[in-house]
């Protein structure tokens, strides 16, 4: 890999405080500023990627003299060969204070001794910085000869349609080229599977393979995982009835959890197997359990039987105050021995919250102790959640190791948040595997393709993943998957899951289903959605602005105004960041404070969700808070309002941080409301008051309350 640093500058933006590849280590950009001004240079590092056949430069973009912030300029990575022969090259669209991964495609060149040369071109064609770094490109793994690559999660192995000439019917051979899920899927010529048979044999004889309807209508699919190898499947079908074979491998696809603890916040939905299996399951490999009743058992047992995996949830034993347990592997293996991941029969294996200390004094413990369960329970496997230093600390590497000889994955906690611009969340995202994949692999080779990357869904408190009501994180969540699916430097990654379910609202999981259909079974790259990063329907929702945008009819003089409060952002649960800032309504028992906005860009006949949070002022600077349902309007005004709990509620949380007298024992009581309208045009109108109806009051008539979080995004139906 090649590396370099380059300049110093005298003053940066605050919008730039982001951190960038140096010498091989994340360093803030801040450290490579200083008052010793000399000329600006792209800092660039490559490397190579062999299996996936790509070269990835990455690319950050510095401030250039009388270069405005926003100016567009044009980034050129060219392959050269040692004559300086062209051999690839890309174009794109950047600015200064970005971090660029760009991705050459390699897998045709000859292994050699190459270079790439970086420029940046401003506007007008003016070149205004260049650099250029030798690579050593190994050429193409052969591991993936006569396989396509759809991405980095998804390899197709077989596509066979049929024809007058062959029909599908008989034996197809497939190659696997890691231990991965295999995933078939035959679609009919008249939707009826009672004729169709598929079976699955390699050297050691057949394999059950039990299919299922399709999430395609007229198709039948089967998942089972399977060890790296040569398999032949068998179809068996009347003439003309199947119309066409697909065979992929897969990662493995969790869902987390089921049963799952019911949220602080009631949407009228229960996450019921009958739920899961509409809108969940059919996208899926793994269920993650945890204390399941006999019924559930019993569906848990059904899964199994059609091919998919059951891990078993719990916790290490040092997270509830109980080292006594961490002592020794023994007692450490005894103690997990007797959770149910390990005493279910059906089980194949537990999942352990979580590794995170730098230089954990008990992984020697830990580790002879899976060494241990992994002899007496073969086919059980131990997956350890992961986070922080996990990785990149000498004692986590041979606990990992021996978690994958077991057959167990790392869980790694990739809970990336939103930013305030799309800016500052591309770069973040982009220097992710930087900090956390990357080293990881270097101490640990192979280990990406044993990681399971866990992806932070909070949309109930508590915490909000939705930091900023001017950001869509479902988006950002569209992003963060089409990211892992596309750099390199996640190739082969072992699977993914969310953390979890019970943190998740309704509309959120069924997203994030289809997002695991999309890209880790179907294999694309483009965005499953075109929604923007930046919401753009209102303008000013967390009133970081002051009453700028708002609409404001105060009730008398003073009785509206806007404030905000050093950690609040945080203390109501933004995922720890966030605007501090919030209005405040003084009520009146004459007439209401109303504030009111017109919601735009909206397409007519489209869902959209309104989420709002207020609470009692006054509780709040007095530092007692009771649990109760605001005298609070929100009106949507010039469109459809949707009925029914899932669509319009209500309800008191919460907070669960420390801030002034406030803590998790005595908290501030926060209420969330939510609903749903169609837009009927391309503008609506949100109206908020302080009166529970235009003629009632409905609340304390000196009650002075708080709003925050505004968010108006578009609703999946």
């Amino acid at each position: 890999m090649t590396r370099t640093i380059v300049w110093q500058k005298k003053t940066m933006r605050p919008t730039h405080l982001l951190h960038v590849l140096v010498l091989g280590f994340i360093v803030p950009w801040a450290n490579v500023y200083g008052e010793q001004a000399s000329p600006p240079s792209l800092i660039v590092a490559v490397r190579s990627y062999p299996e996936p056949g790509k070269i990835v430069a990455s690319v950050v973009v510095p401030e250039v003299a009388d270069i405005a912030e926003n100016a567009e300029l044009t980034l050129q990575v060219t392959l050269l060969a040692p004559d300086e022969k062209v051999l690839l090259q890309s174009h794109q669209t950047t600015q200064v204070g970005m971090r660029e991964e760009v991705i050459l495609d390699a897998a045709h060149i000859a292994p050699g001794e190459y270079k790439i040369m970086a420029v940046l071109v401003g506007p007008g064609s003016q070149e205004l910085l260049r650099s250029q770094h030798p690579v050593k490109w190994p050429g193409r793994s052969e591991l993936f000869r006569g396989i396509r690559i759809l991405n980095n999660l998804v390899w197709e192995l077989l596509n066979v349609e049929a024809t007058g000439d062959a029909p599908i019917s008989g034996e197809y051979v497939v190659q696997l080229p890691y231990d991965r899920w295999l995933f078939v899927r035959l679609t009919l010529q008249d939707g009826q599977d009672d004729e169709v048979k598929v079976s699955l044999r390699d050297s050691r004889g057949v394999l059950p393979l039990v299919t299922h309807p399709g999430f395609l209508p007229g198709t039948i699919e089967a998942m089972r995982f399977a060890k790296a190898g040569r398999y032949v499947i068998e179809v068996t079908a009347n003439k003309g009835k199947v119309k066409q074979i697909v065979v992929r491998a897969v990662p493995e696809i969790q869902h987390s959890r089921y049963p799952t603890s019911v949220p602080y916040i009631d949407q009228g939905v229960r996450y019921d197997w009958e739920y899961l299996e509409r809108h969940v399951l059919p996208h899926v490999n793994t269920i993650i359990t945890s204390g399941p009743s006999e019924e559930e058992i019993r569906h848990l047992q059904d899964w199994k039987e059609r091919g998919g995996k059951v891990i078993v949830y719990t916790g290490r034993p040092g997270l509830h105050g109980k080292k006594e347990l961490e002592a020794s592997p023994e007692v450490c293996a005894n103690y997990w021995a007797s959770q149910a991941g390990y005493t279910l029969p059906f089980s194949d294996g537990i999942l352990v919250d979580e590794f995170y200390h730098n230089e954990d004094p008990a992984y020697p413990a830990y580790t002879e102790a899976v060494r241990l369960l992994n002899t007496r329970f073969p086919g059980k496997a131990f997956y350890p959640y992961a986070a922080g230093r996990f990785g990149k600390d000498q004692g986590s590497i041979p606990f990992a190791k021996v978690c994958i000889e077991g057959g167990g994955y790392p869980c790694w906690e990739a809970y990336i948040a939103e930013w305030p611009t799309l800016k500052l969340a591309l770069n973040k995202l982009r220097e992710y595997p930087y900090e956390h994949v990357i080293p990881f692999e270097e101490k640990l080779p192979g280990v990406t393709k044993k990681l399971i990357w866990v992806f932070g869904v909070f949309s109930f408190p508590w915490p909000y993943a939705d930091g900023y009501a001017n950001v869509n994180y479902n988006a950002y969540l569209d992003m963060q998957f089409q990211f892992i699916a596309t750099h390199p430097a996640l190739f082969g990654l072992g699977g993914m899951h969310i953390w979890r379910s019970g943190y998740c609202d309704e509309e959120r999981l069924r997203w994030c289903a289809r997002l695991f259909r999309h890209y880790a079974l179907e294999g694309n790259t483009n965005r499953l959605s075109a929604d923007p990063y930046m919401l753009t329907h209102i303008e000013n929702p967390d009133f970081v602005e002051g009453l700028k945008h708002w609409e404001v009819s105060p009730a008398r003089e003073n009785s509206v105004f806007a404030t905000a409060q050093k950690g609040f952002g945080k203390f109501i649960g933004r995922y720890y960041r966030g605007p501090d800032s919030f209005l405040v309504t003084r009520r009146d028992p004459e007439k209401p404070n109303v504030v009111r906005q017109v919601i735009r860009n909206l397409e007519p006949g489209r869902l959209y969700s309104v989420k709002m949070f207020t609470g009692d002022y006054g509780a709040f600077q007095s530092g007692n808070s009771t649990r109760e349902l605001h005298a609070v309007s929100l009106q949507i005004k010039g469109a459809e309002l949707l009925s029914g709990p899932q669509y319009r509620y209500q309800q008191a949380f919460p907070t669960r941080e420390r801030l002034g007298n406030f803590t998790e024992q005595k908290p501030f009581w926060l209420n969330l409301h939510w609903l749903v309208f169609r837009a009927t045009a391309p503008t609506a109108e949100l109206v908020i008051s302080d009166w529970k109806t235009p003629q009632n009051p409905g609340g304390p008539q000196d009650q002075t309350l708080l709003y925050t979080y505004v968010e108006v995004k578009p609703y999946l139906d």
